[in-house]
């Protein structure tokens, strides 16, 4: 036992180091970093056969156990934490019909075509439709990451990806359920419903430990506590969803990672949710290294080449059949619902189906096949010839028709983001290098041919972007207006985030604000510009006082004054984002010589002027309405901004010398109680009835 542990913890540990060559390597050769894990695993018992001395490869296998405890859950939750959970919710229709419909679609189209060619038993057709249209997009997503691809279709991709792993292998474990109860027979009615019970369980384990693990790492300080069980979380929502109601681990730990990362990586701090990114991007390369290789090492033992000629026609079925005529005609379907701006053109809909890469998860659904399955062998040489085909030549094309297609050229829009970012960049060196010279950081012999470049570079960005404005755009002023529209939107976004962080606005009144931000953005991309939108300069109706003899009366207060301190959120923070964006927006006006003459800039800040004193107006309002909710709040608001500067003064003191670490400690804790008593509660209030 000894020696099978310390065999199998070398052979982790030099797969390990191999996938980290491999990382290199895949960098400077170009190649997609799961394509060469997947061959150098292929070659490595080939290369052990021709050494000298033996090693004992038995200690580590490619096993369902090892794949669905210790390495799906973690890759699953990986991606479900970073998939745009907005983006997801709008393009719902598309990814669960290519994961449901579509699947289904496939895995007739393969069934009736093994049993037409090869005379497979339906039941055994449909069953290896089952499991080898279960999509592994890693290298695709790595690809798309890389080159900038569009949201939509990342979003397509992995959603698909994600919710298809859930499905496909549900209808494969009750195929072969059926398989073993009814014989030959494809599919008995009866279990559809257990197969529909089965998502809704998944999900709903999902949604229930999300949320209370969610909860749990955010009232948690510790951040080795937070980590740990957020691994907690990926791997326990599996297991449970699995082993004890027997439903889909996929869909659940899926659920658990979007809510984690959809909800609660809002309360995050940024150090938090580096953090987050961190560790899970370790454990996803720890998973991606050891899961290919070890599937690259039990393909290269198939003999697949005995049955040639089924896998030939296997490959052929899966790759130019079943797959574009399953995704073409759901597109199809999905786009007749679609306004003409949100239908998924035919370079989406190629991508997508050719990103549909099958990986680890049809390997792992072979290896649930009992041994006595009579075309075992034939299944296992078709999937391994339908796995590598799709690794050696989707995944490393994809990137040739991301170009092919004009899906990874920065738009005229972003071209103009492009250079302005640069502009902004510039005039912020510029001031920088002043504030050094001032302070003697640099000599003066420095500081002029420093300064000489910036302003040549300048005069040359102000240029380009002038001619962008003009030949790009045509010099039409509504392409301008979206451009800066989208630039103003972006300051009101990072303004609420500011707040939210300084705990001056709630996280329910924060995710509202943002939502109305995201939902302008998503209209500028559909030519729909603010000024387009009837806006809502009505007064909030009064929101009574609570009887004297209603029941609950204290419950009832609590409610009532919640609902105000939100609304005066809500309007406070309009007034601040729209003052910051005429701040910055006069700032660009002023500096930048490309927009010194647009009528543009005069259009946006009578826009947010307008907002502002709106804004300003509808808080009069609250204050008078209701002073004796109000001025407290102020007050408080007002100690947490002097406490919170009494915070950074006393740091400043600590980094100095001044005083010693033990006070610095104890001054944080007493500034820590101070906040809690004049502000927490206010929050507490609205939380507590968001």
């Amino acid at each position: 036992m000894h020696d099978t542990f310390l065999s199998g913890a070398v052979w982790v540990f030099s797969l390990l180091g191999i996938a980290t060559l491999v990382q290199i390597i895949s960098k400077r050769v170009k190649l997609p970093f799961a394509v060469l894990l997947l061959a150098v695993g292929i070659v490595i018992p080939y290369v052990l056969s021709f050494l000298p001395f033996s090693f004992e490869t038995s200690s580590l296998s490619f096993s369902p156990e090892i794949v669905f405890y210790v390495f799906l859950p973690s890759l699953i939750f990986e991606s479900s934490y970073h998939l745009n959970f907005r983006h997801f919710r709008g393009l719902l229709l598309e990814v669960a019909s290519l994961a449901t419909i579509g699947l289904l679609i496939s895995i007739i189209i393969i069934g009736y075509s093994l049993h037409y060619f090869f005379d497979f038993p339906l039941g055994a057709g449909l069953l290896f439709g089952a499991l080898i249209s279960a999509t592994d997009p890693v290298a695709v997503l790595a690809i798309f990451k890389e080159m900038r691809a569009p949201k939509k279709l990342s979003t397509i991709v992995d959603g698909e990806s994600l919710l298809n792993d859930g499905t496909a292998l549900i209808v494969f474990q009750f195929l072969l359920l059926s398989w073993a109860t009814f014989g030959q027979e494809a599919f008995h009615i009866s279990e559809i419903g257990h197969f529909l019970l089965n998502i809704a369980t998944g999900v709903g384990i999902g949604l229930v430990l999300g949320k209370f693990f969610t909860f749990a790492i955010i009232k948690s300080e510790n951040k080795g506590v937070q980590m740990t069980l957020s691994l907690i979380l990926a791997h326990v929502t599996f297991i449970i969803a699995e082993a004890l109601f027997h439903s889909s681990g996929i869909l659940a730990t899926m659920t658990a990672g979007i809510i984690m990362g959809s909800f609660g990586k809002t309360r995050f701090s940024p150090e938090r949710q580096k953090s987050f990114v961190d560790i899970w991007s370790f454990l996803e390369f720890i998973s991606n290294s050891l899961i290919f290789l070890l599937l690259g090492i039990k393909l290269g033992q198939v003999p697949f080449w005995e049955h040639w000629q089924m896998v030939l026609v296997a490959t052929f079925i899966c790759l130019c059949v079943a797959r574009p005529v399953s995704v073409f005609l759901n597109f199809l379907g999905t786009n007749w619902f679609r306004k003409s701006v949100d239908k998924s053109p035919f370079s989406y809909q190629f991508i997508t189906v050719w990103g549909g890469i099958r990986g680890a998860l049809a390997a792992v659904a072979l290896l649930l096949i009992p041994n006595d399955f009579p075309y075992l062998h034939e299944f296992y040489a078709m999937a391994t010839g339908v796995i590598l085909a799709t690794f050696f030549l989707n995944a490393t094309t994809v990137s040739f028709w991301l170009k092919k297609f004009n899906l990874v050229q920065l738009s005229d829009a972003e071209t103009i983001q492009q250079t302005e970012a640069k502009l902004l960049t510039n005039e912020r060196v510029q001031q920088f290098l002043k504030t050094l010279f001032a302070k003697k950081y640099i000599k003066k012999q420095p500081f002029e041919e420093m300064k000489s470049s910036y302003e040549t570079q300048k005069d040359t960005l102000e240029v380009a972007l002038k001619n962008s404005l003009h030949d790009l755009l045509g010099g039409s002023k509504r392409e301008i207006e979206k451009v800066l529209t989208h630039f103003a939107l972006g300051i009101e976004l990072k303004t609420y985030l500011r707040l939210f962080r300084l705990n001056e606005v709630s996280e329910r009144r924060y995710a509202i604000l943002r939502e109305s931000i995201l939902r302008q953005i998503d209209r500028l991309e559909k030519d729909i510009l603010p000024d387009e939108i009837e806006l809502t300069t009505h007064y909030a109706p009064m929101i009574p006082e609570v009887p004297a003899h209603c029941l609950l009366k204290k419950l009832k207060e609590m409610h009532r004054t919640a609902k105000i301190l939100e609304r005066y959120q809500h309007y406070r923070s309009r007034r601040i984002a729209s003052w910051q964006v005429l701040l910055d927006f006069k700032e660009l006006r002023n500096q930048h010589k490309a927009f010194a003459d647009a009528e543009i800039i005069g259009k946006i800040l009578k826009r947010y002027t307008k907002w502002y004193k709106l804004a300003e107006k509808k808080l009069e309002h609250l204050r008078n309405q209701y002073p004796e909710i109000i001025e407290p709040f102020l007050l408080d608001t007002a100690k947490n901004i002097c406490i919170r500067k009494e915070k950074i003064i006393e740091k400043d003191l600590y980094e100095k010398g001044l005083i010693s670490e033990k006070v610095y400690a104890l001054l944080r804790k007493e500034k820590s109680k101070a906040q809690e008593d004049h502000f927490c509660w206010r929050q507490y209030v609205i939380s507590f009835w968001k």
